[in-house]
Order: structure tokens, then C-alpha cells, then sequence
């Protein structure tokens, strides 16, 4: 007992010296008691808990010291406030002081309390400097109701308190304000600086005006610096779909892990068929950019990103916003001391070739055996199969000898490598309430899984604020941003994946193998055989790059008028360089069938680029009147864009020793080629946004675009939205214990989709000086347009509540949501005889219905400031059904061309399929009952329900939709002091998968290549063998059956976070402001109901990242 309470005494002590130790050196008046905590906290490490009412009552503290001890410091501070403080291990702890009223105080009646009269001016801090007069915030007094009074244009107002008491200052744009008065205070101009609380997962950027999301009247998702950086990871839409899974990164089983390969993306779901006709509408810093801008952008300059999801939040982009908006905010410079930081990133990667389990050499071997072609006869000519089955034998032995010898090539290695790749990104900025700058710089060389392959980001950026204060903001932000990808000369992955195992790569002299003596030297070839080693390929000199680059300026003006007015002028020129480089050796294998010496090698060379101009003209007014607050905007938009392209491809190389296009013996089949696509947009918007003491709101949008993508028939389009929203938590009848907060909204509206190319409206037509008619120039027929297309009309209706409950510890999001494409676009495939280029042409068809919800809730599970511990869970689902409500007789027909056509030949892959009340990912197949047992054939079921042998297209059915059910993620947060730990878990429910490896590498794969080993452990090979596979000696082609539809669950882990935050006491001798080390992996593991091999092209990697971040 003894010993413990020694050891406690010790340990107050030295607590307490260590507090002692500490000095605070600090010089402000009228600042908040919060800001004098924060600034205690940078200089000595010490974190502070208080309840939120405490830190509202103290404000307008005047506090000079230097170098002074943190506990007398504390204690000046606190001087009159009836606030103390005390220190537990690193941690300020504040309470209220109980004191007893006097009992004269309890004698005077409340009307004989001596009153004053008080006059002051609100200002608001908007980030960019000095501060501005806040219009319409109201100004109460502290525990009496009806006391209140409202700032007018000028931020001034006037209201008569009691002596001492104390001001709440609320408005939609600030979290509440207390300003407590002294009691000998008399008609006093109090002027009151306020920090504005727009920053956050509380605020909606929508790419004109920043609005509080508690009068937001939209689905929206808003995601901070703060939270980008606990992810550490460079891939910005792997994030996104972590933090908010209605946004959806399809996974390409293809091209698997290629850094140089774009993701395809989408919101809520597809409404429309095509490539990237579903990509949201990606807005910069105000302005339209592109997929790869944002692919390519260094993490480290993004401030937040906001995700506009309905009608409501996303009509200001009209004609563009149909399939949601992604708005980037790139950060702001801070002023105060000149600060730089560095980020430092290091990612191995490992590639992940789990989801291949092909034949080694023995078991090869025996499938071959096992499927015959090693057996041969022809009865019209014995002695030719007599000398031809020899042949065969002695090729066996041969491969049985190199089996036996210890030959088992693992070929999937070949091509593929471990990497360890760097990012530094470097920023510098300072500056006064005037004056503020910041430059930042990043650069890093991702290595993918391929040999030979990845991606290099750089870039740097200028940003200067210019402000004169209440007046004129002047802002200029210029940046750089370039990219090189380099692909990998090892080709396709998919080649290695059907090399066989008992074949050498290397000769006893240590030399490539480049053919091997497998029998293609009996037959010219074979039906997807391999008869070349890909490593010879890859052994020649390749190039295979691009290079893009584009500069920005962006240029914005801010006038407060004054009156409630505010103008903004923003524009933006930007301009992107690109350029790349194909060359293939003339002893490519993929040129041995020319005979000409003018075909063989391959020389493409392109470059262009884009110039756009951007402008738009915002103004806004605000003006309140008791609890009534009005904002308007109008805003007016042109955007010009050009894009040019040039191309040319050459042929006939006689040595790849000299790589020059100069060598070249002529052109490909065509000369060069140049393109050049102008595109214009002029918009005109404005919004309306009417809110009652914060607790009903109403907005109403419309906005009118003409755009040159437009048919020339309907140049111009309108779009509206109406939106409504309710604030139930500031009722007073529903001040219910445990509710902290909630909201609920509900909008509808029509915005529009300009997702296609100018082609599409515009018939086109080439120069083509080669071919002559009658010796005069002519040209070519090139792509049928449709000067009657349209945008699709996208009519929207939203719905969701957000809800908070017992002090913030559980959040409760839920949203529902309707949206309909009608004239939607799609590609007419239509007959030779009518003369249309490619056969095609464009039209408005068919009526597309999207339905789903998104939930997602945040449970704190365990909270205990004084201990730092923090531990919280996570939940997030969406569904999404998409139905095709109406089809067209166009449409139609093609579903009907499409089953002719495909019933005179194979159908191995799924293709699309349009039907009325399906969805748009479903897919056919004929209906099958298996393998039968007697004969090891396929049995299928016609569409009268009769059985057979034979496949018929006519007899396909709806087989399955590849859309989840039900996606979604899940984790949890665990942090204590600086050190936290994240982690998020993705899943997908009840998607239809067709196992295209069950088809390609099980039952129609070649014997002559390697594949699955369940082609030999599960096909049929004897009369009365269950078997879910055909027989292993038949070699006929499987197409489209119901046997190889499977239901797919799959679960993995899409990020591990690990994040540890150097203590400020530990770091201020070294004047380091922050050091931050963390740790983090992506795609760990992958579970799934269903075996099938992914990453064809090129593989799938696992990737872990290390980082360092450093504040001075």
C-alpha cells in the first residue's frame, strides 16, 4: 500500500513538472477560448477536453504573456471566466467552477437587473484573409427567449441586454458564437471576428458557391483532406468507393491491376449502353476537367471532394449532370509563418496470380494423352497414319522425357515483377491576411505488375491570393501537370497463361528458344495454338509510350458589392500536349507470314493536344429579415474547347538496330491522318434558396444549355429541379432525449447527359488524295450523323434523412432515389445494303428507370477523451436495379438481327440484350440440364420445355444480371493518442456471373495449350460418370449455356490503414510542426464464391504503401 502510494505521489509530481516545464508565449485580444487552446496545443503538444458549451461560454479573452509556465498561463486566461483547468497525463481538462449565488442576488426581481444597450458589427472569416460582413446572423441573449435581434447589410446590429450577460451569435454559415460581456460594460461597440465553419464533411462544395449542408436540399457525400490523408494511397477512386459506395469503380478483369488503364466509373448505377456514357461530370476547382486529370492528380493538393449525387445538387450543370457530379477542390494557402511540408510514399507491389491454377508438365502431359492428339488414322491411307502416328509418338516421348527430367516451366512468372515505387510531394506557402502564396511540386514513377510497364505523375503549382480587404479578392492558380505511361514489351499476360509447362525457355547453350517442335511442324496451325516463345518478343526492341502534359491558369475575381451583392469572375484557359510512340521489330512472330520486307516492322507516331477556354459570371445575393433568409445566384457560363490529333503509322523496317521512322520503306494503309473537334457550350443558371429560422428550406434551380454536341436540330436545352428540406431537430416539439440532429429532404427535377461525341450528330467525311475519280480529289465516307439527336432527359427523384443521435456517437444516413433516362442513346447496328459507315448510326432510344438506396451508419462505440482512446464501426449498403421501362421498335429489331445473326455461328461470350423490364446488365443463355451421365454430351431444354442435344439461339432465355444485389462496405477506426489503425472491407451480393474460365480454360480450350486443371480432374471421360464438365475428347465449341451462370458473393479487403502522429512537445526542439508515419495496403485478399481466373491482359497486384509526412 505503502509503495503504491509512493508510486502515485511520484508520478503527480511528475506530471506536474513536466506541465511546469512547459511555456506558452501567446499575445491576442478578443479570440476565443478554443483558439487559445489550439494555439497551447501547437506550442507544447497538449490536447484539451471540454464539453461544447464550456468552450462557447468563454470568448473575447485578451491574453499577453511570454514564455510563461502552462499552469500560471492556464490560470490567466481563465481569469474571470468561472472556468478551471487541470492537466492528467498530456491532457488540459476543463470544468465549470460551481459558486453559490449571494443572497442579495436572490432578493432582486429580474426587471430590476440593470440592463445596457449594445452595438457591434459581425464579420466572417472566409479563409482567404481579412474578414467580411456577415448579413443575417442572428444575435440573441444567452437564457433569455425572444431577446433577439438580426445583422443588417454592414454586419452592424443593436440589441439591450442585462449587465454580464452573454451573446449567442448563430447563422447558417458559422457554428454558434458566445461573446460574454463584462459587467461594467455600457453601449459598447463590440466587433466580433468569426471563423467560418464551411470546412468539412458539414459543408457541399457544388463547384459555383459553397453551401451548409444542414440547408442542403440534395444528396450529397463530402470527403476532407483530413480524411484523404488517413489513406495514404494515390488512387483517388479507390478511396471514393471506400467512403461512399454509391460511387462504383467497375472491376476490369482484363486489364487487372495496368496503372495505364482508366477506370470506368459511375454513380447510381448505369442508365445508359456504351463505353463511358455513364462518367460522372468531373469539376476542378470550379471547372469541367477530365478522367485522367483527376486519375493523375496528386493526392496531396486536394482539399475535399464533393459528390453530387440528385437533382437538386447537381442542376447548376444542367445538359452535363445527369450522371452525378465529382467536384475537386484543390487546397487554399494558409497564412501565418512561412510552412513547408513533405510527403513521402512508398508502395511495393506484389502480383497476385491466386486466381490461376493451370497444369503443371505431368498433368498437362495426360490431358493431352486423354484427349487424343497424340492418336491419329485415316483410312483412305494407312501408310500415311502409320508414319504419321510414329511421329506422334516420338513427339510424346520426347515431352514424357523432358516431363521426367524435371521440366515444369512456370511461365506466369515471365513476364510479371515485385516493384517498389516512390512519390515525394513537396509544398511551401505563407503569407498575411492580405497576402497569401503557395507552391507545391510532386513527382512519382509507379511500377506495375508487368515487366516494363507503369506510370509516372509530376507537376507543380502556383496559387496567390491577393486581398483588399471588405472589398476586392483576387486569386490566380496556376499549375503544371504531366504523365508518362510506358506499357510493358511482354505483351498480353494471357499468352504465358497458355504456354505449356514441359517446354524449355532456354536451350542447353543458354539461348532463347523461339519455336518450339510441337506440331506446327506438321500443320501450318492451329486453333488458338502457341507455337512462339512470347519471351522472344520481348526480347526485341519495343517502344510503346505516350507522354500528356497540360497547363492551367485559373484567374478569379471576387467583389463584395455590399447591399447583400457579391460578383464573381472566374476564367480558365488551359492546354494539353500529348504525344506517343509504337514500334514493333520487322522479327516480330507477328510478321513471319509477310513476305515482303515492306510490311514487316511497325513504326506509329502521334501527338496533338486540346486548348480550352472556361468563364463563368456569378452573382449572389443574401439578405435575412427576422428568421427569414433569402440567397440567390445567377450565373452564366461559356466553355470552348479544340481538340487536335495527328497520326502516323509507318511500315517496313529492314534492321531494328536503328529505330527511326526515317528508315521506313512507306505508310501503313492509309497516309497520315489529322482530326480536329471543336466543341462550345453557353449555359445560363440561376438558384433560389429561401430557408425559415433554419428549419424549412426550399430551393428552386433552372438552367438553360446550348451545346455544339447537340444535333443541329436541337441546339438548346432546359433543366430544373425543385428541393425540399426540414430540420426537424430544431423544433422545439421534438427536442427529444439522445436526437442531436434530424434532417430530412426530398427533391425532383430534370437534368440532361452530353456524354457522346460530336461524330454522333455530324456526318463526316475524310480527303483522300490516294484515291482518284476521273483525276479529281475525292473523299471518304467516314460516320452517319444524326442531326436530330438529342440529350437524354434524365428525370430525377430524390429522397433521405440524415440523423444524429446521443451526442454524435451514432450517424445515421439513408437515401432513396428514382431516376429515369428517356431518349436514351444507343448505336444502330443496321444492314450493308443501306450504305451507312461502320453500318451503324445513333438514336434517341428507349426509356431507362435507375431504383435504389444508400445507407450508411457510424457508431462510436467507445469514447474517452481524457484517455485518447477512441474506437468507432462502420456500415454502408447500396442496391441499385436498374429496368429498361420502354424499348423501341429500333431497338427491337437489333435483338432480333442480333439472334439470326449469332445463330448461324459459335456464341461464346455474353453480349447485350434489350428487353422491356430487364435490366440493362442482364445476359442470355440457353437453358441447360448438364452433362449426360451415358454419353457425356450436354443436354439442353428448348423454349417449349423439351430436351436436346442440339444448341439453338432461338432458344436463349434471360440467364442473369451481373448487378449486385447488394454492395457495400464496412470497418472500423480505432485510434489512441497518435497512434490509429483503419480498416475497410468491400462486398458484393448475389451478382450472376458467366464463368468465362469454365468456358475458355475448362471445356473450349485447345489441348495444345495449357489450361484450368479441372479440364483434366472434372470433365467426363466414361459412360456413367457425373461430370459437370462435357467429355474430355471432345473438341467441339461450347457456347452460351446456363451451366457456366453462377451467383458470386465476394468480400475483400479494400483498405488497411495504419497512421502514428509524433507528440508537438517531442517535436518543437526540432521545429518540426507535424511528422506523421503510416502504413497502408490495398486488396490484401479477395474471397468469392466462385473460382475464375482474373486479370487476362494483365494481372491483379496487392500493393503496400509506406509514408512519411513532415510539417516545418
Amino acid at each position: 500500500m505503502k509503495l503504491s502510494t509512493a508510486v502515485l505521489l511520484i508520478a503527480m509530481l511528475s506530471a506536474s513538472v513536466m506541465a511546469s516545464s512547459q511555456t506558452v508565449t501567446l499575445s491576442a485580444k478578443n479570440v476565443s477560448l478554443k483558439t487559445v487552446l489550439l494555439a497551447v496545443q501547437k506550442q507544447t503538444g497538449y490536447t484539451y477536453w471540454a464539453n461544447k458549451e464550456l468552450l462557447q461560454s468563454a470568448c473575447c479573452l485578451n491574453v499577453h504573456a511570454e514564455n510563461m509556465p502552462l499552469e500560471q498561463f492556464l490560470t490567466l486566461a481563465l481569469k474571470g471566466t468561472r472556468i478551471k483547468a487541470r492537466i492528467e497525463e498530456g491532457t488540459i481538462v476543463l470544468s465549470q467552477q460551481k459558486t453559490a449565488p449571494s443572497p442579495l442576488s436572490l432578493l432582486i426581481a429580474p426587471d430590476t437587473i440593470p440592463a445596457q444597450v449594445i452595438t457591434g458589427v459581425v464579420q466572417l472569416k472566409d479563409g482567404l484573409g481579412a474578414p467580411t460582413p456577415l448579413a443575417g446572423a442572428t444575435v440573441s441573449e444567452k437564457g433569455v427567449n425572444g431577446n433577439a435581434t438580426a445583422t443588417n447589410e454592414r454586419g452592424e446590429f443593436r440589441i439591450k441586454v442585462r449587465t454580464g450577460a452573454t451573446l449567442i451569435i448563430t447563422h447558417v454559415s458559422i457554428e454558434p458564437y458566445a461573446v460574454r460581456l463584462s459587467d461594467n460594460q455600457t453601449s459598447v461597440k463590440a466587433e466580433v471576428n468569426l471563423k467560418e465553419s464551411l470546412a468539412g464533411k458539414d459543408v457541399v462544395v457544388t463547384g459555383y458557391f459553397t453551401r451548409k449542408k444542414e440547408t442542403f436540399t440534395g444528396a450529397s457525400t463530402t470527403i476532407t483532406r483530413k480524411e484523404l490523408q488517413k489513406f495514404n494511397n494515390n488512387n483517388i477512386f479507390s478511396i471514393i468507393q471506400t467512403l461512399d459506395p454509391a460511387f462504383r469503380v467497375q472491376e476490369n478483369n482484363i486489364a487487372g491491376s495496368d496503372p495505364n488503364r482508366l477506370p470506368d466509373i459511375n454513380i447510381r448505377g448505369i442508365s445508359s449502353v456504351g463505353s463511358n456514357v455513364n462518367l460522372p461530370l468531373i469539376i476542378i476547382d470550379g471547372f469541367q476537367g477530365t478522367l485522367q486529370q483527376l486519375y493523375d492528380m496528386d493526392v496531396n493538393r486536394i482539399e475535399s471532394i464533393s459528390i453530387l449525387k440528385d437533382a437538386s445538387a447537381t442542376i447548376l450543370y444542367g445538359s452535363r449532370a445527369g450522371n452525378g457530379v465529382l467536384v475537386i477542390e484543390t487546397r487554399l494557402p494558409k497564412s501565418g509563418k512561412f510552412t513547408v511540408s513533405y510527403d513521402f510514399k512508398g508502395s511495393a507491389t506484389l502480383v497476385d496470380l491466386s486466381d490461376y491454377n493451370l497444369m503443371n508438365a505431368s498433368q498437362k502431359l495426360e490431358y493431352e494423352k486423354l484427349a487424343g492428339i497424340y492418336q491419329y488414322k485415316d483410312p483412305a491411307d494407312p501408310q500415311w497414319t502409320a508414319d504419321y502416328t510414329m511421329k506422334l509418338n516420338n513427339l510424346y516421348r520426347d515431352r514424357q522425357l523432358a516431363v521426367q527430367s524435371g521440366v515444369n516451366t512456370y511461365w506466369l512468372k515471365q513476364p510479371v515483377q515485385s516493384t517498389f515505387s516512390t512519390g515525394h510531394s513537396i509544398r511551401a506557402e505563407g503569407g498575411n491576411q492580405e497576402v497569401r502564396y503557395s507552391i507545391d511540386g510532386n513527382y512519382a514513377d509507379f511500377k506495375g505488375a508487368m515487366k516494363g510497364s507503369g506510370r509516372t505523375r509530376y507537376g507543380a503549382a502556383f496559387n496567390l491570393i491577393y486581398r483588399i480587404p471588405n472589398k476586392v479578392t483576387f486569386r490566380n492558380n496556376a499549375s503544371f501537370q504531366g504523365t508518362k505511361e510506358y506499357n510493358s514489351p511482354y505483351g498480353s499476360f494471357s499468352l504465358y497463361t497458355k504456354m505449356n509447362p514441359y517446354e524449355r525457355i532456354y536451350d542447353d547453350n543458354g539461348k532463347l528458344i523461339p519455336r518450339y517442335n510441337d506440331l506446327g511442324q506438321y500443320f501450318t496451325s492451329f486453333a488458338g495454338g502457341v507455337s512462339y516463345n512470347p519471351l522472344y518478343n520481348a526480347s526485341l526492341p519495343y517502344k510503346n509510350f505516350n507522354n500528356s502534359s497540360i497547363l492551367t491558369n485559373n484567374l478569379s475575381i471576387e467583389w463584395f458589392i455590399g447591399s447583400g451583392f457579391k460578383l464573381n469572375a472566374v476564367g480558365v484557359l488551359s492546354k494539353t500536349f500529348n504525344d506517343g510512340e509504337l514500334y514493333i521489330s520487322p522479327y516480330n512472330t507477328r510478321f513471319i507470314s509477310e513476305s515482303s520486307d515492306t510490311r514487316k516492322g511497325l513504326y506509329a507516331v502521334n501527338n496533338g493536344g486540346a486548348t480550352q477556354y472556361q468563364a463563368n459570371l456569378t452573382l449572389q445575393y443574401g439578405k435575412t429579415l427576422g428568421l427569414h433568409s433569402l440567397n440567390a445566384a445567377v450565373i452564366g457560363e461559356a466553355r470552348s474547347s479544340k481538340i487536335d490529333g495527328r497520326s502516323d503509322t509507318l511500315r517496313g523496317f529492314v534492321d531494328d538496330r536503328f529505330v527511326s521512322p526515317s528508315l521506313a520503306l512507306g505508310y501503313s494503309s492509309m497516309r497520315p491522318t489529322y482530326t480536329s473537334v471543336p466543341e462550345r457550350l453557353l449555359g445560363l443558371a440561376s438558384n433560389l434558396h429561401y430557408d425559415y429560422d433554419q428549419k424549412y428550406l426550399a430551393d428552386f434551380s433552372y438552367r438553360v444549355d446550348g451545346s455544339s454536341k447537340f444535333g443541329e436540330d436541337n441546339r438548346f436545352g432546359s433543366f430544373w429541379s425543385v428541393g425540399l428540406g426540414y430540420n426537424l431537430h430544431k423544433e422545439k416539439f421534438f427536442h427529444v432525449n439522445g436526437v442531436d440532429m434530424f434532417r430530412v429532404f426530398a427533391n425532383l427535377g430534370e437534368t440532361g447527359n452530353e456524354n457522346f461525341t460530336a461524330d454522333m450528330t455530324t456526318t463526316a467525311y475524310l480527303f483522300s488524295p490516294d484515291a482518284r475519280y476521273y483525276k479529281k480529289n475525292t473523299t471518304m465516307y467516314v460516320s452517319q450523323g444524326n442531326p436530330s439527336l438529342t440529350w437524354p432527359k434524365i428525370f430525377q427523384k430524390s429522397a433521405g434523412i440524415d440523423a444524429a443521435f446521443w451526442n454524435q456517437r451514432i450517424n445515421v444516413r439513408l437515401n432513396v432515389y428514382e431516376r429515369t433516362t428517356n431518349r436514351m442513346i444507343s448505336a444502330i447496328t443496321v444492314a450493308p445494303s443501306l450504305g451507312f459507315a461502320d453500318n451503324r448510326f445513333y438514336e434517341n432510344l428507349g426509356e431507362v428507370r435507375n431504383r435504389g438506396f444508400e445507407l450508411s451508419s457510424t457508431v462510436m462505440v467507445y469514447s474517452n477523451p481524457q484517455k485518447q482512446l477512441y474506437w468507432s464501426l462502420n456500415f454502408a449498403a447500396v442496391k441499385n436495379q436498374s429496368k429498361l421501362v420502354k424499348i423501341s421498335d429500333e431497338l427491337k429489331k437489333l435483338n432480333e438481327s442480333l439472334v439470326a445473326k449469332e445463330s448461324n455461328g459459335d456464341i461464346k461470350r455474353i453480349s447485350a440484350y434489350y428487353e422491356e423490364n430487364q435490366s440493362l446488365s442482364v445476359f442470355r443463355a440457353v437453358r441447360s440440364l448438364g452433362i449426360d451421365p451415358a454419353t457425356g454430351r450436354e443436354l439442353y431444354l428448348d423454349l417449349n420445355g423439351n430436351r436436346t442435344y442440339t444448341w439453338n439461339a432461338q432458344n436463349q432465355i434471360v440467364a442473369g444480371d451481373k448487378e449486385p444485389r447488394l454492395s457495400g462496405t464496412f470497418g472500423t477506426d480505432l485510434s489512441w493518442k497518435g497512434l490509429s489503425v483503419r480498416l475497410f472491407f468491400y462486398y458484393t451480393l448475389g451478382a450472376d456471373i458467366y464463368n468465362t474460365t469454365l468456358v475458355d480454360k475448362v471445356e473450349n480450350a485447345s489441348p495444345y495449350m495449357n489450361a484450368d486443371l479441372r479440364i483434366l480432374e472434372q470433365r467426363w471421360k466414361t459412360p456413367g460418370d457425373v461430370a459437370m464438365y462435357k467429355g474430355i475428347s471432345d473438341q467441339t465449341a461450347t457456347q452460351l449455356t446456363t451451366r457456366f451462370v453462377q451467383k458470386e458473393n465476394t468480400l475483400r479487403l479494400a483498405s488497411l490503414n495504419v497512421n502514428y502522429d509524433f507528440m508537438k512537445v517531442k517535436l518543437a526542439k526540432y521545429r518540426i510542426q507535424r511528422l506523421r508515419l503510416n502504413f497502408s495496403t490495398n486488396d490484401v485478399f479477395r474471397l468469392s464464391t466462385i473460382r475464375m481466373e482474373r486479370g487476362i491482359d494483365y494481372p491483379f497486384a496487392r500493393t503496400y504503401n509506406l509514408g512519411l509526412t513532415v510539417e516545418y
